[in-house]
């Protein structure tokens, strides 16, 4: 794919761990994991959240809940796309127990259908597959739809 990528990361919070991964082009550090967690998904287009343990998890979760309350303030909510079983499960899971809307979470089974359903969305209306792609609303009991 290429270009620049950006990592925030908190090494105060994580002194013992090793800088930004190999793929980092710019590391901007951030003083705290809250600092961290709101700069990766303002600063961002998109949410891909892909195997990991519970700061994944925090992260993938807010993402969801500003997708949520995205319409209430008239905005449109950012794609969130979440990679691997593990998550499938949790989405499915946290869906149903909440009684809300787990559409709002793309759920793919690797990051190139991840990247895919970032492309489709970023292509004009006219030609996009209909319904919205990453929003859509069809099932209003708040089941998720797996994309095919």
């Amino acid at each position: 794919m290429g270009g620049p990528v950006v990592g925030v990361t908190a090494p105060d919070v994580f002194p013992g761990r090793a800088r930004a991964n190999a793929y980092v082009t710019d590391e901007q550090p951030a003083g705290t994991l809250t600092e961290r967690i709101h700069r990766l998904i303002h600063d961002s287009d998109a949410v891909i959240a892909l195997p990991g343990s519970i700061g994944t998890l925090t992260e993938l979760m807010l993402a969801w809940n500003l997708a949520f309350v995205a319409p209430f303030s008239e905005r449109t909510p950012k794609p969130v796309i979440a990679v691997g079983a593990l998550w499938a499960e949790i989405v499915s899971s946290l869906a149903e127990c909440l009684e809300t809307d787990g559409s709002l979470v793309t759920l793919v089974d690797n990051v190139d259908e991840a990247f895919s359903r970032i492309a489709e969305r970023a292509k004009p209306a006219a030609t996009r597959q209909q319904p919205g792609m990453l929003n859509d609303r069809a099932n209003a009991s708040g089941a998720l739809r797996r994309e095919q």
